[in-house]
């Protein structure tokens, strides 16, 4: 016999039929309470469940919710850079323009100046040309010249060279006849000297 039915026994002994339904309803509410109690353990289990999920589910979302911040800073500055190089783009087009400007007045004033010395440059490059073309004009007239004292003195010294051969063959011929002469004389001369020596 087990120690609960001992105990009713005992409980029907004593003859209190009152005790016996206190037991009972002690029991019962003891069962409750465990039951209670193991459905209060189980609550609190899902509870910390329930609060570890939501403690992961608050941290996603702050952790979103960082993420979400920092995109939007992230975009901000984007448009801020945007914007900056833009402005900058901005004031570096217009320093550039500026700068084109000034050098355009810059031309213009040059050109103006230029303008006269340009004319004078064009009026020498036409007198240059026409000097050119009487330079090439007299330079063929003196190749032609030249060409025709060349050949003139060509001629000239070939008839010079000519003259100077007969002149040269006269000269020996004169020679030559000079010296038989005085061969001859010299002959003459021993002779009559030979014969005036000679007694009659």
């Amino acid at each position: 016999m087990d120690s609960v039915s001992l105990l009713k026994c005992t409980e029907m002994a004593i003859g209190s039929d009152d005790l016996s339904q206190k037991h009972e309803e002690l029991i019962s509410l003891n069962s409750s309470i465990k039951k209670l109690e193991y459905t209060l353990s189980n609550i609190g289990e899902s509870l910390r469940t329930e609060q570890q999920q939501n403690q992961r589910l608050q941290t996603g979302v702050q952790t979103f919710k960082e993420r979400q911040e920092l995109n939007d800073k992230i975009n901000s500055l984007k448009g801020k850079k945007i914007w900056i190089l833009y402005q900058n783009s901005l004031t570096d087009f217009n320093v550039l323009k500026e700068q084109e400007n000034k050098l355009l007045k810059n031309k213009h004033e040059e050109e103006k100046v230029v303008a006269p010395l340009k004319k004078a440059v064009d009026r020498l490059e036409a007198s240059l040309g026409k000097y050119k073309d009487q330079a090439s004009k007299l330079r063929s007239s003196i190749v032609s010249k030249t060409s025709l004292i060349a050949k003139k003195y060509t001629s000239d010294r070939e008839n010079a060279d000519t003259a100077c051969n007969e002149i040269a063959i006269k000269i020996e011929t004169n020679e030559r006849i000079e010296q038989e002469m005085l061969t001859r004389l010299q002959q003459l001369v021993d002779l009559n000297l030979k014969t005036w020596q000679e007694p009659f």
